[in-house]
């Protein structure tokens, strides 16, 4: 939802993550890919599993107009046991300074029993 609200921020004006995996960048490392969605991956960006610019949302959110930026509401939550708080961390640290974002670290994991609360939640606060 980010990546895509980044392509065309003149039709969108927020984006919302739950346990959301916001650190693909540049070219992934298959030792810390995980194998079962390996196949994937390289279904997507090819066999050496480059991400090109216009599918980075890190590349994307430092080449967003910051006077469009300053307006584009950002939503990201993540289980603090989940695997992929990492990559959320170093992404809302790298956009807090350029997005009004909201960062909803809750106890959970990376499965669909997180996601209630956060959902409701961002409903409330960003939309």
């Amino acid at each position: 939802a980010i990546k895509i609200a980044f392509n065309y921020p003149e039709t969108f004006s927020a984006a919302a993550s739950f346990s959301g995996v916001l650190g693909l960048t540049g070219q992934l490392k298959v030792e810390d890919t995980f194998a079962d969605i390996l196949d994937c991956l390289k279904i997507c960006f090819g066999e050496e599993l480059i991400i090109p610019e216009k599918e980075d949302i890190y590349w994307l959110a430092d080449n967003m107009d910051n006077d469009i930026a300053k307006n584009f509401k950002l939503y990201i939550a993540c289980g603090t046991e989940d695997f992929f708080m990492p990559v959320n961390e170093n992404f809302y640290n790298k956009v807090k300074n350029k997005f009004p974002v909201i960062f909803k670290k809750e106890i959970g994991d990376h499965n669909l029993g997180f996601l209630a609360n956060p959902c409701s939640r961002c409903l409330k606060n960003v939309f």
